[in-house]
Protein backbone atom coordinates (compact mmCIF):
# COMPACT_ATOMS: atom_id res chain seq x y z
CA UNK A 1 0.00 0.00 0.00
CA UNK A 2 1.23 3.69 -0.50
CA UNK A 3 2.55 5.28 2.71
CA UNK A 4 0.45 7.24 4.49
CA UNK A 5 2.28 10.50 5.53
CA UNK A 6 2.60 11.82 8.99
CA UNK A 7 1.02 15.27 7.56
CA UNK A 8 -1.85 13.38 6.32
CA UNK A 9 -2.45 11.45 9.46
CA UNK A 10 -2.39 14.50 11.47
CA UNK A 11 -4.82 16.39 9.20
CA UNK A 12 -7.22 13.44 9.24
CA UNK A 13 -7.12 12.89 13.29
CA UNK A 14 -8.07 16.66 14.11
CA UNK A 15 -10.76 17.16 11.12
CA UNK A 16 -14.13 17.62 12.26
CA UNK A 17 -15.74 15.83 8.91
CA UNK A 18 -14.06 13.43 6.83
CA UNK A 19 -11.58 13.68 4.68
CA UNK A 20 -9.60 11.42 2.23
CA UNK A 21 -6.41 9.88 3.17
CA UNK A 22 -4.39 11.37 0.93
CA UNK A 23 -0.98 12.72 1.04
CA UNK A 24 -1.14 16.46 1.24
CA UNK A 25 0.02 19.56 2.76
CA UNK A 26 -0.61 20.43 6.53
CA UNK A 27 -2.45 23.80 6.19
CA UNK A 28 -4.08 23.76 9.86
CA UNK A 29 -2.14 25.21 12.80
CA UNK A 30 -3.36 25.55 16.21
CA UNK A 31 -1.76 27.16 18.98
CA UNK A 32 -3.76 25.20 22.18
CA UNK A 33 -0.89 22.55 22.20
CA UNK A 34 2.32 24.59 22.49
CA UNK A 35 1.38 28.30 23.33
CA UNK A 36 2.40 28.91 19.63
CA UNK A 37 1.26 28.58 16.57
CA UNK A 38 2.22 25.28 14.89
CA UNK A 39 1.89 22.37 13.32
CA UNK A 40 -0.77 19.47 14.43
CA UNK A 41 1.34 17.10 15.98
CA UNK A 42 -0.45 15.52 19.14
CA UNK A 43 -3.30 14.81 16.37
CA UNK A 44 -5.40 12.17 18.79
CA UNK A 45 -5.68 14.60 21.44
CA UNK A 46 -6.48 17.73 19.47
CA UNK A 47 -9.78 19.00 18.55
CA UNK A 48 -11.03 22.09 16.29
CA UNK A 49 -14.04 23.06 15.75
CA UNK A 50 -14.11 25.94 13.06
CA UNK A 51 -16.43 28.90 12.27
CA UNK A 52 -17.82 27.02 9.68
CA UNK A 53 -19.17 23.94 12.18
CA UNK A 54 -20.51 26.85 14.41
CA UNK A 55 -22.51 28.61 11.58
CA UNK A 56 -23.84 25.41 10.43
CA UNK A 57 -24.96 24.13 13.74
CA UNK A 58 -27.05 26.77 14.67
CA UNK A 59 -25.90 26.22 18.74
CA UNK A 60 -26.81 28.34 20.92
CA UNK A 61 -23.81 27.83 24.06
CA UNK A 62 -20.61 25.54 23.73
CA UNK A 63 -22.07 22.84 25.61
CA UNK A 64 -24.27 22.40 22.16
CA UNK A 65 -21.29 22.63 20.33
CA UNK A 66 -19.21 19.75 22.37
CA UNK A 67 -21.58 17.45 24.01
CA UNK A 68 -21.50 15.10 20.90
CA UNK A 69 -17.83 15.26 21.32
CA UNK A 70 -15.74 12.15 22.08
CA UNK A 71 -14.61 11.87 26.39
CA UNK A 72 -16.72 15.14 26.62
CA UNK A 73 -19.78 15.08 29.13
CA UNK A 74 -21.70 18.21 30.56
CA UNK A 75 -23.52 18.84 34.25
CA UNK A 76 -25.61 21.93 34.55
CA UNK A 77 -27.62 23.56 37.38
CA UNK A 78 -30.18 24.22 34.16
CA UNK A 79 -30.51 26.41 31.22
CA UNK A 80 -28.07 28.20 28.83
CA UNK A 81 -26.90 30.75 31.09
CA UNK A 82 -26.74 28.46 34.28
CA UNK A 83 -23.70 27.09 35.90
CA UNK A 84 -22.37 24.48 33.96
CA UNK A 85 -19.07 22.33 34.64
CA UNK A 86 -17.34 20.19 31.94
CA UNK A 87 -16.04 17.07 32.12
CA UNK A 88 -13.01 15.78 29.61
CA UNK A 89 -12.09 11.99 30.12
CA UNK A 90 -13.50 12.03 33.50
CA UNK A 91 -11.60 15.19 34.84
CA UNK A 92 -13.36 18.24 35.70
CA UNK A 93 -13.67 22.23 35.17
CA UNK A 94 -11.12 22.56 37.87
CA UNK A 95 -8.39 20.61 36.54
CA UNK A 96 -8.44 22.12 33.11
CA UNK A 97 -7.33 25.03 31.69
CA UNK A 98 -9.99 27.58 30.09
CA UNK A 99 -8.46 30.52 27.59
CA UNK A 100 -9.85 32.99 25.61
CA UNK A 101 -7.48 34.25 22.79
CA UNK A 102 -5.02 32.41 24.97
CA UNK A 103 -5.17 34.18 28.28
CA UNK A 104 -6.17 32.18 31.40
CA UNK A 105 -9.73 32.92 32.58
CA UNK A 106 -12.36 31.94 34.94
CA UNK A 107 -12.87 32.25 38.79
CA UNK A 108 -10.16 31.43 41.58
CA UNK A 109 -12.85 31.36 44.32
CA UNK A 110 -14.95 28.30 42.36
CA UNK A 111 -12.16 27.23 40.18
CA UNK A 112 -14.23 27.13 37.52
CA UNK A 113 -15.20 29.14 34.30
CA UNK A 114 -17.59 30.48 33.55
CA UNK A 115 -17.70 29.48 29.52
CA UNK A 116 -21.44 29.08 29.26
CA UNK A 117 -21.89 32.74 28.95
CA UNK A 118 -19.65 33.09 25.85
CA UNK A 119 -22.64 33.52 22.77
CA UNK A 120 -20.66 31.42 20.21
CA UNK A 121 -21.34 34.28 17.53
CA UNK A 122 -17.96 35.39 19.46
CA UNK A 123 -15.89 32.78 18.44
CA UNK A 124 -14.01 31.80 15.15
CA UNK A 125 -12.90 28.48 16.46
CA UNK A 126 -12.53 26.32 19.73
CA UNK A 127 -9.13 24.30 19.84
CA UNK A 128 -9.11 21.84 22.60
CA UNK A 129 -6.74 19.43 23.86
CA UNK A 130 -8.05 16.20 25.33
CA UNK A 131 -5.12 15.04 27.80
CA UNK A 132 -3.20 16.62 30.56
CA UNK A 133 -0.60 19.66 29.29
CA UNK A 134 0.94 20.73 32.74
CA UNK A 135 4.41 21.11 31.14
CA UNK A 136 3.21 24.06 29.02
CA UNK A 137 0.32 25.36 30.84
CA UNK A 138 1.29 24.49 34.52
CA UNK A 139 -1.44 24.16 37.07
CA UNK A 140 -5.10 22.87 36.35
CA UNK A 141 -3.94 21.35 33.07
CA UNK A 142 -4.36 17.61 34.36
CA UNK A 143 -7.69 17.52 32.27
CA UNK A 144 -6.92 19.47 29.02
CA UNK A 145 -6.67 22.96 28.16
CA UNK A 146 -9.82 24.83 26.11
CA UNK A 147 -8.58 27.89 24.04
CA UNK A 148 -11.17 29.84 22.60
CA UNK A 149 -10.43 32.29 19.89
CA UNK A 150 -12.66 35.72 19.33
CA UNK A 151 -13.63 36.27 15.49
CA UNK A 152 -10.92 38.70 14.61
CA UNK A 153 -9.44 37.48 11.44
CA UNK A 154 -10.41 38.85 7.44
CA UNK A 155 -12.58 41.46 6.33
CA UNK A 156 -15.85 40.28 6.67
CA UNK A 157 -19.31 41.88 7.86
CA UNK A 158 -22.52 39.80 8.77
CA UNK A 159 -25.53 40.14 11.03
CA UNK A 160 -28.13 37.37 12.48
CA UNK A 161 -30.82 36.60 13.86
CA UNK A 162 -32.96 33.59 16.01
CA UNK A 163 -36.12 33.35 18.05
CA UNK A 164 -36.34 30.06 19.88
CA UNK A 165 -38.83 28.40 22.10
CA UNK A 166 -39.42 30.44 26.03
CA UNK A 167 -39.44 33.66 24.01
CA UNK A 168 -35.46 33.43 23.51
CA UNK A 169 -34.21 35.52 20.66
CA UNK A 170 -30.66 36.58 19.89
CA UNK A 171 -28.93 39.22 17.58
CA UNK A 172 -25.77 39.85 16.43
CA UNK A 173 -23.46 41.74 14.39
CA UNK A 174 -20.07 41.86 13.08
CA UNK A 175 -17.88 44.38 11.15
CA UNK A 176 -14.11 43.72 10.23
CA UNK A 177 -12.27 45.57 8.06
CA UNK A 178 -8.89 45.11 6.71
CA UNK A 179 -6.61 48.09 5.05
CA UNK A 180 -3.09 47.73 3.81
CA UNK A 181 -1.71 46.13 6.92
CA UNK A 182 -3.90 46.98 9.54
CA UNK A 183 -7.07 45.01 10.11
CA UNK A 184 -9.64 45.60 13.09
CA UNK A 185 -12.96 44.07 14.08
CA UNK A 186 -16.22 44.51 16.54
CA UNK A 187 -18.56 42.14 17.12
CA UNK A 188 -21.22 42.37 19.43
CA UNK A 189 -24.80 39.90 20.60
CA UNK A 190 -27.52 39.89 22.91
CA UNK A 191 -29.33 37.56 23.66
CA UNK A 192 -32.45 36.95 26.29
CA UNK A 193 -34.99 34.55 27.11
CA UNK A 194 -38.25 34.07 29.59
CA UNK A 195 -36.39 30.61 30.34
CA UNK A 196 -38.06 28.10 32.38
CA UNK A 197 -38.33 26.29 35.88
CA UNK A 198 -34.74 25.61 36.37
CA UNK A 199 -35.17 23.48 39.81
CA UNK A 200 -37.87 21.30 41.19
CA UNK A 201 -37.86 22.37 44.91
CA UNK A 202 -37.77 26.36 44.36
CA UNK A 203 -40.53 28.65 43.31
CA UNK A 204 -42.38 27.21 40.22
CA UNK A 205 -41.70 30.60 38.39
CA UNK A 206 -39.58 31.10 35.21
CA UNK A 207 -35.77 31.46 35.69
CA UNK A 208 -34.61 33.93 32.86
CA UNK A 209 -31.55 34.92 31.44
CA UNK A 210 -29.61 37.96 29.38
CA UNK A 211 -26.65 38.20 28.06
CA UNK A 212 -24.94 40.53 26.35
CA UNK A 213 -21.23 39.88 24.58
CA UNK A 214 -18.44 42.30 22.72
CA UNK A 215 -15.32 41.39 21.23
CA UNK A 216 -13.14 44.14 19.58
CA UNK A 217 -9.66 44.31 18.34
CA UNK A 218 -7.36 45.27 16.16
CA UNK A 219 -3.62 44.01 14.37
CA UNK A 220 -1.09 44.88 12.47
CA UNK A 221 1.18 43.26 10.46
CA UNK A 222 4.98 44.66 10.83
CA UNK A 223 6.48 42.37 8.06
CA UNK A 224 6.55 39.86 7.15
CA UNK A 225 7.82 38.32 10.33
CA UNK A 226 6.43 40.31 12.45
CA UNK A 227 2.59 41.00 13.89
CA UNK A 228 0.75 42.92 16.85
CA UNK A 229 -2.47 43.34 18.08
CA UNK A 230 -4.77 43.40 21.14
CA UNK A 231 -7.92 41.77 21.73
CA UNK A 232 -11.19 42.91 24.32
CA UNK A 233 -13.67 39.72 24.78
CA UNK A 234 -16.59 40.63 27.40
CA UNK A 235 -19.68 39.46 28.51
CA UNK A 236 -22.34 41.04 30.64
CA UNK A 237 -25.44 40.02 31.68
CA UNK A 238 -27.98 37.98 34.57
CA UNK A 239 -29.79 34.23 34.88
CA UNK A 240 -32.29 33.83 37.92
CA UNK A 241 -32.45 30.49 39.77
CA UNK A 242 -33.89 29.14 42.65
CA UNK A 243 -32.21 28.45 45.42
CA UNK A 244 -32.37 26.08 48.12
CA UNK A 245 -34.39 28.10 50.83
CA UNK A 246 -37.28 28.45 48.02
CA UNK A 247 -36.19 32.81 46.93
CA UNK A 248 -36.30 34.10 43.71
CA UNK A 249 -32.42 34.45 43.17
CA UNK A 250 -30.14 36.11 40.60
CA UNK A 251 -27.04 35.91 39.48
CA UNK A 252 -25.42 39.31 37.65
CA UNK A 253 -22.31 38.35 35.70
CA UNK A 254 -19.16 40.44 34.03
CA UNK A 255 -16.48 38.70 32.35
CA UNK A 256 -13.89 40.35 30.79
CA UNK A 257 -10.70 39.76 28.90
CA UNK A 258 -7.88 41.91 27.54
CA UNK A 259 -4.89 40.42 25.67
CA UNK A 260 -2.06 42.29 23.92
CA UNK A 261 0.29 40.40 22.02
CA UNK A 262 3.33 40.17 19.59
CA UNK A 263 4.19 37.17 17.29
CA UNK A 264 7.39 36.20 15.51
CA UNK A 265 7.33 34.10 12.73
CA UNK A 266 10.26 32.89 10.63
CA UNK A 267 11.42 29.38 9.20
CA UNK A 268 13.79 28.50 12.42
CA UNK A 269 11.96 30.26 15.11
CA UNK A 270 8.20 31.33 16.31
CA UNK A 271 8.12 33.56 19.27
CA UNK A 272 4.95 34.81 20.79
CA UNK A 273 4.61 37.03 23.72
CA UNK A 274 1.21 37.61 25.48
CA UNK A 275 0.46 40.04 28.96
CA UNK A 276 -3.20 40.30 29.62
CA UNK A 277 -6.05 40.40 32.70
CA UNK A 278 -9.42 38.46 33.05
CA UNK A 279 -12.03 39.85 35.16
CA UNK A 280 -14.37 36.89 36.59
CA UNK A 281 -17.20 38.84 38.73
CA UNK A 282 -20.56 37.99 40.27
CA UNK A 283 -22.98 39.24 42.36
CA UNK A 284 -25.82 37.00 43.86
CA UNK A 285 -28.96 38.71 45.36
CA UNK A 286 -32.55 38.12 45.87
CA UNK A 287 -34.35 39.00 42.64
CA UNK A 288 -36.13 42.56 43.10
CA UNK A 289 -33.25 43.78 45.64
CA UNK A 290 -30.56 46.09 44.94
CA UNK A 291 -27.27 43.73 43.90
CA UNK A 292 -25.13 45.36 46.70
CA UNK A 293 -27.51 43.00 49.26
CA UNK A 294 -26.24 39.95 47.93
CA UNK A 295 -23.06 38.32 47.52
CA UNK A 296 -19.90 39.16 45.03
CA UNK A 297 -17.33 37.06 44.02
CA UNK A 298 -14.46 38.72 41.90
CA UNK A 299 -11.44 37.24 40.37
CA UNK A 300 -8.82 39.43 38.63
CA UNK A 301 -5.83 37.61 36.68
CA UNK A 302 -2.72 38.58 35.53
CA UNK A 303 -0.75 37.03 32.97
CA UNK A 304 2.33 37.34 31.34
CA UNK A 305 4.05 35.11 29.29
CA UNK A 306 6.61 34.58 26.48
CA UNK A 307 6.32 31.48 24.20
CA UNK A 308 8.85 29.86 21.53
CA UNK A 309 9.42 27.04 19.47
CA UNK A 310 12.84 26.99 17.86
CA UNK A 311 13.14 24.84 14.76
CA UNK A 312 16.64 23.08 14.27
CA UNK A 313 15.61 21.56 11.39
CA UNK A 314 12.64 19.54 10.15
CA UNK A 315 13.43 17.02 12.56
CA UNK A 316 14.42 18.92 15.83
CA UNK A 317 12.34 21.70 17.47
CA UNK A 318 12.70 22.96 21.20
CA UNK A 319 9.94 24.53 23.09
CA UNK A 320 10.62 27.43 25.79
CA UNK A 321 8.58 29.45 27.84
CA UNK A 322 8.07 31.80 30.68
CA UNK A 323 5.15 32.81 32.21
CA UNK A 324 3.66 34.79 35.57
CA UNK A 325 0.19 34.53 36.95
CA UNK A 326 -1.30 36.53 39.95
CA UNK A 327 -4.81 36.19 41.47
CA UNK A 328 -6.47 38.76 43.32
CA UNK A 329 -9.95 38.29 45.09
CA UNK A 330 -9.76 41.16 47.48
CA UNK A 331 -12.63 42.93 45.90
CA UNK A 332 -15.37 40.10 46.80
CA UNK A 333 -17.59 40.46 49.53
CA UNK A 334 -16.33 37.18 51.59
CA UNK A 335 -13.84 37.97 53.64
CA UNK A 336 -10.67 35.66 52.68
CA UNK A 337 -8.10 35.43 55.37
CA UNK A 338 -5.50 35.50 52.11
CA UNK A 339 -6.35 37.90 48.87
CA UNK A 340 -3.91 37.35 46.01
CA UNK A 341 -1.56 34.66 45.22
CA UNK A 342 0.80 34.38 42.66
CA UNK A 343 2.88 32.14 40.27
CA UNK A 344 6.27 32.28 38.40
CA UNK A 345 7.00 29.00 35.66
CA UNK A 346 9.25 27.80 32.86
CA UNK A 347 9.58 25.00 30.61
CA UNK A 348 11.55 23.52 28.21
CA UNK A 349 10.62 20.70 25.55
CA UNK A 350 12.55 18.63 23.03
CA UNK A 351 10.01 17.02 19.86
CA UNK A 352 11.99 14.67 17.24
CA UNK A 353 9.75 14.67 13.72
CA UNK A 354 10.19 12.47 10.75
CA UNK A 355 7.58 10.64 8.33
CA UNK A 356 7.34 7.39 10.75
CA UNK A 357 7.26 9.48 14.51
CA UNK A 358 7.28 12.30 16.66
CA UNK A 359 8.61 11.79 20.18
CA UNK A 360 8.49 14.67 22.99
CA UNK A 361 10.10 15.23 26.55
CA UNK A 362 9.35 18.51 28.31
CA UNK A 363 9.31 19.07 32.06
CA UNK A 364 8.04 22.34 33.95
CA UNK A 365 8.93 24.42 37.19
CA UNK A 366 6.90 26.28 38.86
CA UNK A 367 6.96 28.46 41.80
CA UNK A 368 3.72 28.85 43.65
CA UNK A 369 4.01 31.66 46.32
CA UNK A 370 1.25 29.60 48.79
CA UNK A 371 2.72 25.95 48.29
CA UNK A 372 6.02 25.82 47.33
CA UNK A 373 7.91 24.19 44.42
CA UNK A 374 6.11 21.56 42.10
CA UNK A 375 7.71 20.21 39.04
CA UNK A 376 5.62 18.35 35.61
CA UNK A 377 6.65 15.68 33.31
CA UNK A 378 5.96 14.98 29.87
CA UNK A 379 7.15 12.07 28.29
CA UNK A 380 4.99 10.91 24.27
CA UNK A 381 5.74 9.19 21.24
CA UNK A 382 3.39 8.80 18.11
CA UNK A 383 3.89 6.36 15.00
CA UNK A 384 3.14 6.07 12.11
CA UNK A 385 3.06 2.89 10.09
CA UNK A 386 3.37 2.46 6.19
CA UNK A 387 -0.23 1.54 5.94
CA UNK A 388 -1.64 4.52 7.75
CA UNK A 389 -2.14 3.22 11.02
CA UNK A 390 -0.72 5.64 14.15
CA UNK A 391 -0.63 4.46 17.27
CA UNK A 392 0.88 7.22 20.22
CA UNK A 393 1.50 6.67 23.91
CA UNK A 394 2.05 9.39 26.72
CA UNK A 395 2.58 10.02 30.61
CA UNK A 396 2.85 12.99 32.44
CA UNK A 397 2.43 14.62 35.84
CA UNK A 398 0.75 17.91 36.93
CA UNK A 399 -1.45 19.27 40.07
CA UNK A 400 -4.18 21.57 40.74
CA UNK A 401 -3.71 24.15 43.93
CA UNK A 402 -6.89 24.86 46.08
CA UNK A 403 -8.87 27.36 45.38
CA UNK A 404 -9.77 30.58 47.37
CA UNK A 405 -13.22 29.37 48.41
CA UNK A 406 -11.79 25.93 49.47
CA UNK A 407 -8.92 27.42 51.38
CA UNK A 408 -10.37 30.53 52.81
CA UNK A 409 -13.68 30.96 52.71
CA UNK A 410 -15.63 31.88 55.61
CA UNK A 411 -16.74 28.71 57.87
CA UNK A 412 -16.59 26.65 55.16
CA UNK A 413 -12.98 26.60 54.52
CA UNK A 414 -9.84 23.93 54.95
CA UNK A 415 -6.65 25.73 55.14
CA UNK A 416 -5.20 22.08 55.76
CA UNK A 417 -5.56 21.41 52.38
CA UNK A 418 -2.97 19.81 50.44
CA UNK A 419 -2.00 19.92 46.17
CA UNK A 420 -3.78 17.68 44.16
CA UNK A 421 -1.31 15.66 41.97
CA UNK A 422 -1.85 13.61 38.80
CA UNK A 423 0.07 10.78 37.26
CA UNK A 424 -1.57 10.38 33.96
CA UNK A 425 -0.52 7.90 30.87
CA UNK A 426 -2.68 7.98 27.83
CA UNK A 427 -2.46 5.71 24.31
CA UNK A 428 -4.55 6.20 21.00
CA UNK A 429 -4.97 4.09 17.98
CA UNK A 430 -6.13 5.73 14.83
CA UNK A 431 -6.99 3.48 11.21
CA UNK A 432 -7.48 5.88 8.52
CA UNK A 433 -9.11 4.57 4.91
CA UNK A 434 -10.14 5.52 1.90
CA UNK A 435 -13.39 7.49 3.10
CA UNK A 436 -13.33 7.20 6.80
CA UNK A 437 -11.70 7.04 9.69
CA UNK A 438 -11.52 4.67 13.54
CA UNK A 439 -9.87 6.18 16.27
CA UNK A 440 -9.93 4.91 20.08
CA UNK A 441 -8.12 6.78 22.81
CA UNK A 442 -7.70 5.68 26.30
CA UNK A 443 -6.25 7.59 29.75
CA UNK A 444 -5.78 6.82 33.10
CA UNK A 445 -5.50 9.61 35.33
CA UNK A 446 -4.27 8.75 39.35
CA UNK A 447 -5.09 11.98 41.26
CA UNK A 448 -3.38 11.82 44.82
CA UNK A 449 -4.94 14.40 47.29
CA UNK A 450 -7.66 15.30 45.17
CA UNK A 451 -10.01 17.39 46.91
CA UNK A 452 -13.89 17.09 47.31
CA UNK A 453 -16.43 18.12 49.29
CA UNK A 454 -16.70 15.72 52.35
CA UNK A 455 -20.66 14.61 52.70
CA UNK A 456 -19.43 13.51 56.75
CA UNK A 457 -18.23 17.14 57.60
CA UNK A 458 -21.09 19.82 56.24
CA UNK A 459 -19.95 19.32 52.89
CA UNK A 460 -16.74 21.13 53.72
CA UNK A 461 -13.79 20.55 51.18
CA UNK A 462 -11.01 17.83 51.89
CA UNK A 463 -8.51 15.59 50.46
CA UNK A 464 -9.19 11.86 49.82
CA UNK A 465 -6.27 9.85 49.51
CA UNK A 466 -6.17 8.67 46.26
CA UNK A 467 -9.03 8.92 43.02
CA UNK A 468 -8.58 6.82 40.19
CA UNK A 469 -10.14 7.76 36.45
CA UNK A 470 -9.70 5.60 33.66
CA UNK A 471 -11.56 6.22 30.13
CA UNK A 472 -11.78 4.80 26.53
CA UNK A 473 -13.22 6.55 23.53
CA UNK A 474 -13.58 4.80 20.68
CA UNK A 475 -14.88 6.19 17.60
CA UNK A 476 -16.00 5.93 13.74
CA UNK A 477 -16.28 8.46 11.27
CA UNK A 478 -17.25 7.43 7.35
CA UNK A 479 -18.60 8.82 4.51
CA UNK A 480 -21.51 6.75 3.21
CA UNK A 481 -22.22 8.22 -0.09
CA UNK A 482 -20.58 11.65 -1.50
CA UNK A 483 -23.77 13.82 0.76
CA UNK A 484 -24.39 11.34 3.58
CA UNK A 485 -21.77 10.69 6.33
CA UNK A 486 -21.94 9.40 9.89
CA UNK A 487 -20.25 9.58 12.99
CA UNK A 488 -20.88 6.79 15.96
CA UNK A 489 -18.88 7.61 19.39
CA UNK A 490 -18.69 5.10 22.53
CA UNK A 491 -17.13 6.73 25.82
CA UNK A 492 -16.60 4.42 28.59
CA UNK A 493 -15.70 5.89 32.05
CA UNK A 494 -14.61 4.46 35.65
CA UNK A 495 -14.30 7.43 38.22
CA UNK A 496 -13.41 6.03 41.49
CA UNK A 497 -12.42 7.24 45.29
CA UNK A 498 -9.87 4.56 45.99
CA UNK A 499 -10.88 5.62 49.69
CA UNK A 500 -14.96 4.86 49.35
CA UNK A 501 -14.73 2.66 46.34
CA UNK A 502 -17.94 4.99 45.38
CA UNK A 503 -17.80 6.53 41.80
CA UNK A 504 -17.11 10.56 41.44
CA UNK A 505 -19.91 12.76 41.41
CA UNK A 506 -21.94 13.33 38.14
CA UNK A 507 -20.08 11.20 35.44
CA UNK A 508 -21.97 8.78 33.36
CA UNK A 509 -19.85 5.30 33.21
CA UNK A 510 -21.11 4.96 29.50
CA UNK A 511 -21.77 7.29 27.15
CA UNK A 512 -22.79 7.20 23.09
CA UNK A 513 -23.36 9.83 20.46
CA UNK A 514 -23.95 9.59 16.88
CA UNK A 515 -24.05 12.24 14.32
CA UNK A 516 -25.85 11.59 11.00
CA UNK A 517 -25.21 14.24 8.17
CA UNK A 518 -26.31 14.87 4.70
CA UNK A 519 -25.44 17.70 2.62
CA UNK A 520 -25.34 19.16 -0.86
CA UNK A 521 -24.70 22.89 -2.69
CA UNK A 522 -28.12 24.42 -1.24
CA UNK A 523 -28.81 22.38 1.82
CA UNK A 524 -27.39 20.99 4.86
CA UNK A 525 -29.06 18.42 7.17
CA UNK A 526 -28.51 16.68 11.02
CA UNK A 527 -29.50 14.15 13.30
CA UNK A 528 -28.13 13.76 16.57
CA UNK A 529 -28.17 11.04 19.16
CA UNK A 530 -27.15 11.44 22.93
CA UNK A 531 -26.89 8.52 25.40
CA UNK A 532 -25.62 9.02 29.30
CA UNK A 533 -26.21 6.03 31.60
CA UNK A 534 -26.76 7.34 35.39
CA UNK A 535 -24.42 9.07 37.58
CA UNK A 536 -24.14 9.17 41.48
CA UNK A 537 -25.00 12.57 42.60
CA UNK A 538 -24.68 13.66 46.44
CA UNK A 539 -27.03 12.58 49.20
CA UNK A 540 -26.66 8.82 47.49
CA UNK A 541 -28.93 10.23 44.80
CA UNK A 542 -28.97 9.24 41.49
CA UNK A 543 -29.22 11.41 37.74
CA UNK A 544 -31.30 8.15 36.07
CA UNK A 545 -29.76 7.20 32.29
CA UNK A 546 -31.44 9.21 29.76
CA UNK A 547 -31.80 9.72 25.39
CA UNK A 548 -32.25 12.70 24.21
CA UNK A 549 -32.35 13.65 19.89
CA UNK A 550 -31.59 16.85 18.23
CA UNK A 551 -31.89 17.84 14.88
CA UNK A 552 -30.54 20.75 12.19
CA UNK A 553 -31.64 21.79 8.77
CA UNK A 554 -29.98 24.93 6.76
CA UNK A 555 -30.73 26.25 3.95
CA UNK A 556 -28.14 28.33 1.51
CA UNK A 557 -30.53 30.69 0.10
CA UNK A 558 -27.91 32.62 -1.89
CA UNK A 559 -23.84 33.42 -1.06
CA UNK A 560 -24.86 35.60 1.01
CA UNK A 561 -27.84 34.44 3.09
CA UNK A 562 -28.82 31.31 5.04
CA UNK A 563 -31.63 30.09 6.97
CA UNK A 564 -31.67 27.69 9.40
CA UNK A 565 -33.94 25.18 11.99
CA UNK A 566 -32.98 23.48 15.04
CA UNK A 567 -34.55 21.33 17.42
CA UNK A 568 -32.86 20.13 20.76
CA UNK A 569 -33.97 17.80 22.62
CA UNK A 570 -36.63 16.74 19.88
CA UNK A 571 -38.48 14.15 22.37
CA UNK A 572 -39.27 16.60 25.38
CA UNK A 573 -37.26 13.99 27.65
CA UNK A 574 -37.12 14.64 31.17
CA UNK A 575 -34.23 14.22 32.43
CA UNK A 576 -30.98 16.15 34.60
CA UNK A 577 -27.36 16.28 34.39
CA UNK A 578 -27.53 17.37 38.41
CA UNK A 579 -30.36 16.23 40.85
CA UNK A 580 -33.34 18.52 41.35
CA UNK A 581 -32.14 20.44 38.40
CA UNK A 582 -34.04 19.56 35.01
CA UNK A 583 -32.51 20.38 32.05
CA UNK A 584 -33.65 22.30 28.66
CA UNK A 585 -37.24 20.43 27.47
CA UNK A 586 -37.91 20.93 24.23
CA UNK A 587 -36.24 23.59 22.23
CA UNK A 588 -37.26 25.12 18.36
CA UNK A 589 -34.97 27.49 17.10
CA UNK A 590 -35.51 29.56 13.89
CA UNK A 591 -32.43 31.47 12.73
CA UNK A 592 -30.96 33.45 9.72
CA UNK A 593 -28.00 34.85 8.09
CA UNK A 594 -26.63 37.53 6.16
CA UNK A 595 -22.87 38.15 4.84
CA UNK A 596 -22.57 41.91 3.51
Amino acid sequence: MNKLTLTSISLLSIHSSIVSAEPQELSRQVVVADRVAGSITHSAQVMIIEREEIERSGAQSIVDLLKHKEGIQFSSNGGIASTTNLYINGLDSKQIVFLINGIRTGSATTGGSPFQLIPVDQIERIEIFKGSRATIYGANAQGGVINIITRHSGQSNSVSASISSQSTREVSLRVGQHRDNWSSYLNLTHNESDGYNIRTEGDDDKDGFRRNGISSGASLQISPEHRAGFDLQANIGFNEYDNTFGLDDRQDTDNRTYTAWYEFVSERLNINLQTGSAWDRSWNFEDGQPRRTGSHFATKQQNTLINSAFHYNFSHTVLFGLDHKKLDVSSSSAKYDETDISNQGAYIGYRFTNEYAILEASSRYDNNEQFGDFWSFDLSAILTFNNGDSMGFGHSTGFRAPTFNELYFPNFGNEDLKVEQSKIWSAHYTAPWATGLFRVNGQRAIIDNQIVSNPNNSWKPDNISESAIKSISASIEQNITNELSIRLVQDWLNAKDLTTGQQLLRRSPRSSKGVLSWTNASWYAEVDALYRSESKDVNNSTNPSYVVFSTIIRYQLNPKGSIGLRIDNVGDRDYETIAGYPEQGRLVQLSGRYHF
